[in-house]
């Protein structure tokens, strides 16, 4: 990890204060700036937390444990990135293109993605609790057994989708497209399904509203 990189002020008693990247202008060869082109960067481990990558090309970037905590990639492109382990919280993805991309433990607690691309993605055991997903598409996505707890899922189109064994509890699913979802062991109880049709979708074990 690059000493200092995206390092917040302290105050007294040692609290981090600023929420700006104050790290160098360019890590391994990728300007850290909106509208970057960083396709195929290795940035393993890189502290980039509050950074503005707003419209960055990051394609086939590699993002391995990577520390991107409340960075701002509105609209970024990080299709087939491998980025497992990568913290993500409290980060904006809202438009961002994450298709085929490798998200394996990623940490998105708090993380807005509105209307973001996410079909293929693999989020195995991903922690996305409290994440806007409203309007995005993941379909054939793999969120198997991730904490989503309290997410919303407003009109996602998670057609393929496999979201078995997660933990979906007091998460909105209002409208959401489930074509052929696999939702087996979910507990639906506090969850909001206004206007979802589960017909198509397999709920095997599942607990289910009412």
């Amino acid at each position: 990890m690059l000493a200092g990189a995206g390092l917040t002020s302290l105050a007294c008693g040692g609290e981090e204060t600023s929420t700006q990247y104050v790290g160098p202008p360019v890590v391994a060869g990728c300007e850290i700036r909106p509208g970057a082109s960083c396709v195929d960067v290795d940035l393993t481990r890189v502290d980039l937390r509050n950074a503005d990558l707003t419209g960055a090309d990051l394609t086939g970037a590699t993002l391995y444990l990577t520390d991107l905590r409340g960075a701002n990639l509105t609209g970024a492109v990080l299709r087939d990135a491998s980025a497992q382990g990568v913290n993500l919280e409290g980060a904006t993805l809202d438009g961002a293109d994450l298709t085929g991309a490798d998200l394996r433990a990623v940490e998105l607690d708090g993380a807005t993605a509105v209307g973001a691309l996410f079909d293929g993605v693999s989020m195995y055991k991903a922690n996305m609790t409290g994440v806007d997903f409203s309007g995005s598409s993941m379909v054939e996505a793999v969120l198997y057994e991730s904490n989503a707890r309290g997410s919303r899922f407003v009109e996602v189109d998670l057609s393929g989708a496999d979201l078995n064994f997660a933990e979906l509890r007091e998460t909105d699913f209002t409208g959401a497209v489930v074509v052929g979802t696999r939702f087996v062991g979910v507990d639906f109880t506090t969850s909001v399904l206004t206007g979802v049709d589960l017909s198509g979708a397999n709920t095997n074990s599942a607990k289910l509203p009412g």
